[in-house]
């Protein structure tokens, strides 16, 4: 098992890409795979700016609220169904998916989820995590790329949602790095014309080296140059600060310089990624600063609760409103 550091900042990014990480999730997060959900969510049909304001759960002013990746609250012996209410009656307003069920049992779940007044934020957009099938970083993906965006669109219009998360995919052994960069940039752009031809959003995670051994894009500073090489007014960036600060840090400075790319956040404490309060991250001081940016859409919450799952995301999500409150 490789040691949790940071690498110093003079090293290259051939140097990183060959550092090692843990794998945390494995396979692909396809819009058109699996039973398993991984994550929740519930939708929202219309921009965050525009759906802010009438939460019945949020307790603040600010027009912020709180979601949660579904995959991280997993009570023993409790269904899929089980686990969106008991997040429901925890004043959640959204939920976010990685993975979900195949017509025709995707619609039950998207009534459940509607019947609940929770709302899908997010669902995959069918890229690959670390398999090569579906992954932007191999050009010859590209047909499977996009026949899973399209199942991917398909499927976030019955959890009445706008919004698709993608992944960039794992390294490729017989590219070199910059015909793989050449190959994100170029899918994204052959992606983005399908979302925004379809009235939608996308958003691009860089996920840590550490955690994603063998992920081809770990890190923000890069995402953001990527995202500005598409090009895309409705392509942005998830901002997990877990996974920042893992890679490089220096989180409100990224934020407060790059807020108009970023769509969305996740909150996790490091190391650990354990719940707000376990790591060495001031998340006081982090949710003041995106509040300041005039930022409007959620906060997600994806961490590893210690202790009670219940009690844990209570306290994270109070925490958030209550800074909020008080910014």
């Amino acid at each position: 098992m490789m040691e949790n550091k940071r690498p110093k900042d003079s090293e290259t990014q051939a140097d990183r890409s060959e550092l090692t990480r843990r794998g945390f999730l494995a396979g692909a997060a396809a819009a058109a795979v699996p039973l398993a959900l991984g994550a929740t969510s519930s939708a929202i049909a219309q921009s965050d700016a525009e759906a802010q304001g009438s939460s019945a759960t949020q307790t603040t002013s600010s027009p912020i609220q709180c979601s949660i990746m579904m995959w991280t609250y997993t009570p023993e012996d409790t269904t899929t169904e089980e686990r969106l209410t008991r997040v429901a009656g925890l004043g959640i307003d959204a939920v976010e998916l990685v993975r979900t069920p195949r017509p025709p049992k995707n619609e039950a779940l998207a009534a459940h989820i509607e019947s609940l007044g929770l709302r899908v934020h997010n669902v995959s957009a069918g890229t690959s995590l670390m398999g090569k099938r579906g992954a932007l970083t191999d050009p010859g993906q590209r047909k499977t790329t996009l026949s899973n965006l399209r199942q991917a669109i398909d499927n976030a219009r019955v959890f009445k949602t706008d919004r698709l998360l993608a992944l960039a995919g794992p390294e490729i052994k017989d590219l070199d790095r910059a015909e793989q960069r050449a190959s994100l940039v170029a899918g994204l752009k052959a992606m983005m014309k399908i979302v925004e031809g379809e009235g939608m959003q996308m958003i691009i995670e860089p996920l840590n080296r550490f955690d994603h051994r063998g992920h081809f894009l770990t890190s923000m500073w890069e995402g953001f140059k990527v995202v500005g090489e598409v090009g895309s007014a409705k392509l942005k960036i998830l901002f997990d600060i877990y996974h920042t600060q893992m890679e490089e840090g220096h989180i409100i400075a990224r934020i407060r310089d790059n807020i108009d790319a970023i769509g969305h956040f996740h909150v996790a404490d490091a190391p650990g990624r354990h719940q707000p309060g376990t790591g060495e991250l001031n998340y006081a001081n982090i949710y003041r600063a995106i509040a300041e940016t005039g930022y409007t859409g959620h906060i997600g919450m994806e961490f590893i609760a210690e202790g009670d799952l219940d009690e844990r995301l209570t306290a994270a999500r109070n925490e958030l409103f209550e800074t909020l409150g008080n910014a």
